[in-house]
């Protein structure tokens, strides 16, 4: 864990460097939805920084604020030191979720030509809110050895969201991969495809591993529309 920060906090140290050496262009507020197992609805509030002395390749901090909602769903262990070995996964059935994720965002991006550029976005760090739901536990292999039995119980969404790679992530994260039209200097809409974690924390720790983080991953096509300003 203490590793994985430290390689965090090294990120954000060069992103911070890589800010301060760039020139700053402007502003753009976006409106997008992702659609799939669960589907989203995001606001997003970025400030673009050009990199290069053509300006093509861009970086954009951003704050973004998404809504996840769909109906029952699987999640599984989330801690990484479970998810090493399949027996000890548990599952988590959880009906009706709905999360709130306000997160701090980077977009990474470069305009191959005059109307077209290709963005990749990705949540860094940030909160999750939402209500608590009735929630089932469904013992994995290791529980079943040790005579654990389905059980109902509540869950809220994991409070932390933090970007730490793969399993060892916390909460609520959002990335993406989009393809950029602009219809004017000012507007653009895009499309392409995105990958959601969500994650629901238990109200007591479950099953032989003892756990009470559990996260469903997916897959999502997404569409939007920006609009920039000075």
């Amino acid at each position: 864990m203490k590793q994985n920060l430290l390689k965090y906090s090294a990120l954000v140290i060069t992103l911070i460097f890589i800010i301060n050496t760039t020139q700053a262009q402007r502003y753009s507020f976006g409106a997008s939805g992702g659609f799939g197992q669960t589907n989203t609805g995001n606001v997003m509030l970025s400030r673009s920084f050009g990199i290069g002395a053509n300006k093509k390749l861009f970086i954009a901090p951003a704050i973004r604020i998404g809504y996840a909602s769909s109906s029952t769903l699987n999640f599984i262990s989330a801690p990484a030191k479970i998810t090493k070995d399949k027996d000890r996964i548990d599952t988590l059935s959880v009906g009706n979720t709905g999360i709130i994720a306000a997160n701090l965002a980077l977009n990474i991006g470069y305009k191959f030509k005059e109307k077209f550029a290709l963005v990749f976005n990705i949540d860094l760090v940030g909160l999750s809110f939402g209500s608590e739901q009735k929630a089932i536990f469904l013992p994995g292999e290791a529980s079943k050895n040790q005579l654990i039995s389905s059980r109902a119980t509540t869950a809220k969404p994991t409070s932390t969201n933090i970007l730490l790679v793969g399993d060892n992530d916390f909460g609520t994260l959002n990335s993406a991969l989009t393809l950029h039209y602009y219809l004017t200097p000012k507007i653009s809409i895009n499309a392409g495809v995105g990958f959601l974690f969500t994650e629901y924390t238990s109200n007591i720790s479950l099953g032989a591993a003892n756990n009470d983080r559990f996260r469903y991953k997916t897959f999502q096509g997404v569409l939007g529309v920006n609009y920039y300003f000075e």
